[in-house]
């Protein structure tokens, strides 16, 4: 009786012992798929973790011509030298080229759909009305304006307009002196002013779409400053901001994990909500520079699309190949617009009326 109470006793405490590590164990793994989606889509603005929602794709399709293309992307072929400007329609068809030896960068006004492009080697901006210069096949430069004396004949990071069409934003600068963040007013009547100076480098900067609100890039981060260059702010690391047509969150390029690799990524203007939208894969990758701005974000009219340029090497077609891509945001999927080969680096996409 004794050895078989003993017995009983023992059975109890291995019992609680199985019932404690199986308690533990359910504590790690979700207990339905819910459970599982929430905790991979909770993330916090500091979290490089990408979640299994962003767009991860190993084969990239070209929309069809009858496909939506609301809104014309202009882009810049720079090889071979002198750079060329091109226009598309938004879904990689009706591609028509506009020789005009244009530099580093381009933007679309928000409404009236003018075109700024640096040109005459880095000494003026030039504003093209493109739809005259397609029927015409020339560039028609409706105006001209002189680059302010801190950027004429320096790299130009990038260029923007202000939401009321009433200024232009670009950055400047050269390596080893002083980079700037320039306000060109397009009356003539009013001159230049320097928002930002800088020792580090002012790869971009984009314009609140709702607001006087500036996003600026300087790696390896991103601030918010107001139009008059003060109030600046930290919001997070990465690279190549655009806003969001509300002006709630800023798109850009941030890197993962690794250190290396980076994806697409948005976060709202607080700070607080990180989500991330795509993550390299080949045949696409995003090869960006802190030292020059290569990589270029843009949505498109309706807020559909996402364009950006990249490196496409699929093993059917050999060579480093600089495309323009779009990712749908509403279906999560990757689609090239551009297709040459051969060396082609085509850069500075962005999506017009």
């Amino acid at each position: 009786m004794k050895l078989e109470k003993y017995i009983r006793k023992d059975i109890r405490i291995i019992s609680l012992i199985i019932l404690v590590f199986l308690f533990g164990c359910s504590k790690n793994f979700p207990s339905n798929g819910f459970d599982k989606q929430q905790s991979s889509d909770v993330e916090t603005a500091n979290s490089t973790i990408p979640p299994t929602s962003a767009v991860n794709q190993t084969t990239i399709d070209k929309p069809d011509c009858l496909s939506n293309h609301l809104g014309q992307i202009a882009f810049i072929n720079a090889q071979p030298t002198p750079s060329s400007l091109f226009l598309m329609d938004g879904n990689g068809c009706n591609v028509q080229e506009i020789t005009l030896d244009v530099s580093h960068t381009l933007a679309w006004a928000p409404v009236s759909g003018r075109l700024a492009v640096i040109c005459n080697g880095t000494t003026s901006i030039c504003i093209l009305d493109t739809e005259e210069s397609v029927s015409i096949g020339k560039p028609l430069v409706i105006e001209r304006f002189p680059l302010p004396e801190q950027c004429t004949g320096r790299w130009i990071g990038s260029i923007d307009w202000s939401f009321d069409e009433k200024n232009l934003l670009i950055t400047c600068g050269r390596s080893f002196e002083t980079f700037y963040l320039v306000k060109i007013p397009i009356s003539k009547e009013q001159n230049s002013q320097i928002i930002m100076s800088s020792d580090e480098q002012i790869l971009r900067a984009a314009w609140s779409p709702v607001s006087d609100n500036i996003a600026v890039s300087i790696p390896p981060n991103i601030y918010l400053i107001d139009s008059s260059g003060t109030n600046k702010s930290k919001l997070t690391d990465g690279l190549s901001p655009i806003w969001s047509s509300d002006g709630t969150k800023i798109i850009f390029i941030k890197k993962l994990d690794d250190g290396i690799k980076r994806g697409i990524a948005s976060i709202t203007t607080d700070g607080t909500s990180l989500e991330w939208l795509f993550l390299p894969s080949k045949p696409v990758d995003l090869i960006c520079s802190e030292l020059r701005p290569d990589c270029r974000l843009t949505l498109s009219p309706d807020n559909k699309y996402l364009a950006f340029n990249g490196l496409y090497y699929p093993d059917t077609e050999p060579g480093i190949n600089y495309q323009i891509f779009r990712l749908d945001l509403v279906e999560m999927k990757v689609e090239i617009l551009s297709t040459d080969t051969g060396g082609r680096f085509y850069s500075e996409p962005d999506w017009g009326p």
